[in-house]
């Protein structure tokens, strides 16, 4: 009975990890579709992800006596997911799209090596294959090694790079966060987006 539990929520997990990446391999399109009607990156995450997040709000404050122990994780949940879909937008807007994406799915790196440094996790042979095929990945869609070295980094680049790694930090702290409801730290998130995309304008 637990092991088909087990094989069931394992199942879900997968059909989770492939619809999650499908939806966010399209969000280019909308997003593109707006910044072509001039909208900044900081406008279309207040009005996306921001309204959610005030919508939602008094369902997060709900569940507030469940994560008051673990506020300081929470926190940090919201301003890397709101950072990190802050500059994931940014970058699609305005730099091309494989690209863009490429760079963002370096996130595994930046996952592996906060997993090593904060939870202690064994460098196993899974999870260096996805570190290596990552950067090969990130290499040859930038043109290979000699584009890549004899050409330098646009700020857009750097702004893709900087989605992934908060993204990965977003995950890091999500998982620090362990007594937490996910419908919270799912919110936090959103209520992140507003709060930066709101500052930024």
């Amino acid at each position: 009975m637990h092991g088909s539990r087990r094989h069931d929520d394992t199942r879900y997990a997968v059909v989770a990890l492939i619809a999650g990446g499908l939806l966010w391999g399209l969000t280019w399109m909308p997003i593109k579709h707006f910044g072509g009607h001039g909208l900044t990156g900081f406008t279309l995450t207040l009005a996306t992800y921001g309204v959610v997040g005030v919508l939602t709000l008094p369902l997060f404050l709900a569940q507030r006596a469940r994560w008051q122990q673990q506020w300081p994780a929470l926190l940090l949940v919201a301003v890397f997911g709101g950072l990190a879909n802050l500059c994931f937008v940014v970058a699609l807007m305005d730099g091309p799209v494989m690209r863009v994406m490429l760079l963002f799915y370096l996130a595994p790196i930046w996952g592996v090596i906060g997993g090593r440094l904060f939870f202690g996790e064994r460098l196993t042979a899974p999870r260096l294959l996805a570190v290596g095929m990552a950067v090969i990945g990130a290499i040859l869609v930038l043109g290979g090694p000699e584009t890549l070295l004899g050409a330098a980094l646009t700020w857009l680049d750097f702004v893709a790079i900087a989605a992934g790694l908060l993204y990965a930090g977003q995950n890091i702290a999500a998982r620090a966060a362990d007594q937490i409801p996910l419908l919270s730290k799912s919110l936090s998130v959103f209520i992140g987006c507003g709060i930066v995309g709101a500052i930024g304008i």
